[in-house]
């Protein structure tokens, strides 16, 4: 019989968060082994242009347009130590009772330190946040699925810490 330690919560969380991002990684190889691979340089260039209009939103305090790189679908999900929160409008509504103001937005900088190709429609982009505010500067990792979408690359899976 297998015994398993116990874990805490936060521990939990990031393996299940691993073991479904291992898991899916596959699939989407999987799905995607038929299809054309893609430019990496280009997908490399239209993800860092996304992030880019990312901060350029989150800057001027419009959460939406800050949203608008995350996929609107009810099968995406936001994973952070508060736990996973799944679709778009879950999502949004969470960013905007964490940051109802510009003052708590902050001015966001993104630092991409890692990206990694996941198939020929999928892309991981690995990297730190910082929020510059008045009195702080709260800061973190985040881990990012994107997917090749017709409208263009789009957050499945944010993983933030």
């Amino acid at each position: 019989m297998i015994k398993l330690k116990k874990l805490n919560s936060r521990k939990w969380l990031t393996l299940t968060t691993l073991i479904l991002v291992f898991a899916g990684c596959g699939q989407i190889e999987e799905q995607n082994s038929t299809k054309e691979s893609y430019d990496m340089e280009a997908t490399r260039t239209a993800i860092s242009e996304a992030m880019n209009a990312q901060e350029a939103a989150w800057n001027n305090g419009d959460i939406p347009g800050f949203m608008q790189f995350y996929k609107n679908d009810p099968g995406i999900s936001f994973v952070s130590e508060r736990g996973v929160d799944k679709g778009y409008e879950t999502i949004l509504k969470r960013y905007q009772k964490s940051y109802p103001d510009t003052a708590t937005m902050g001015k966001l900088e993104f630092e991409i330190l890692e990206f990694i190709p996941a198939g020929s429609m999928n892309a991981m982009v690995i990297g730190s946040w910082t929020l510059f505010r008045e009195n702080d500067e709260p800061g973190g990792y985040f881990s990012l699925l994107w997917e090749k979408t017709p409208d263009g690359w789009k957050i499945i899976n944010d993983h933030t810490s």
